[in-house]
């Protein structure tokens, strides 16, 4: 039998799991646990529930990001370790590309980061008659 009956001892354990780097997938998998819509209902029905599963993705894409510096340091076999690696930083680049995605942005911004000032200048140039060579 599924659990889907709320309880807060249960979100909780959900939401560290999640912390922990584990996917909601994975932890939804195991005996006892609600199924993924269910949990993303109670979310959806509790502002304060929400707020506390945000909470535990922004603290599962630090565990990623640790998890990506362990396999580096510690992988034995360098092929899939690479390719243990390249998976998380593709999956946490997707998670939060501000901060870990691979691309460059470029702002215009006018003095003390205020909007551009464009102005039109004209210039009175005598002609000039023959340029040297």
């Amino acid at each position: 039998m599924v659990a889907s009956i709320f309880t807060q001892v249960l979100f909780d354990k959900i939401c560290d799991q999640l912390a922990d780097g584990k996917s909601l997938r994975e932890i939804c998998e195991k005996k006892g646990m609600p199924n993924r819509k269910t949990f993303h209902v109670w979310c959806k029905n509790s502002q304060e529930l929400k707020a506390q599963y945000d909470e535990a993705c922004l603290d599962r894409e630090d565990a990623i990001f640790d998890d990506i510096l362990y396999i580096g340091d510690t992988a034995k076999d360098s092929k899939l370790g690479k390719l243990a690696m390249d998976a998380k930083q593709w999956t946490l680049a997707r998670m939060n590309r501000k901060k870990y995605g691979n691309h460059i942005t470029e702002e215009m911004v006018g003095a003390n980061g205020g909007p551009i000032q464009i102005e039109r200048v004209r210039l009175n140039m005598a002609p000039v008659e023959e340029l040297p060579e």
